[in-house]
């Protein structure tokens, strides 16, 4: 008999199998990774979007009003939000700025071990332009 008419040897099929298993591990290893820092990547986008949105909402209180300005100063909040998921902690800090006129927001959120940090200048505007801020 021939050898194109005898098939594989045993060698040659263990050999063949042990590659397809190779390769398919390989790709299913590199699709979970890649799934798995797409989920972070989005904790981490909202984790963002939550600690601007404290920071927005802080501006939004006191940005036209002296006395609720200057009675943040020295202050902090914290809250927990429970969901479906781990439990997520805001904690909002509010410091003098250096110079003294301005106050320094600092936001951070925490999912887990996943921190996000932000920081945002506050200071006493106009509501619309050429309008003062209310000095009471």
């Amino acid at each position: 008999m021939l050898r194109s008419q005898r098939g594989f040897s045993l060698l040659e099929v263990l050999v063949a199998t042990g590659l397809t298993i190779g390769v398919i591990l390989a790709t299913t290893s590199a699709v979970a990774n890649a799934l798995h820092a797409s989920a972070v990547a989005d904790r981490h986008m909202a984790l963002n979007d939550d600690a601007l949105s404290a920071l927005s909402d802080v501006r939004a209180v006191s940005a036209y009003d002296a006395k609720m300005f200057n009675s943040l100063a020295g202050h902090t909040a914290t809250m927990t939000l429970t969901g479906s998921g781990a439990p997520e902690t805001i904690s909002v800090a509010i410091v003098p700025a250096p110079g003294g006129q301005n106050l320094l927001a600092t936001a951070t959120a925490t999912q887990g071990d996943l921190v996000v940090t932000q920081r945002q200048t506050l200071y006493l505007e106009a509501p619309m332009p050429g309008s003062s801020v209310n000095q009471q």
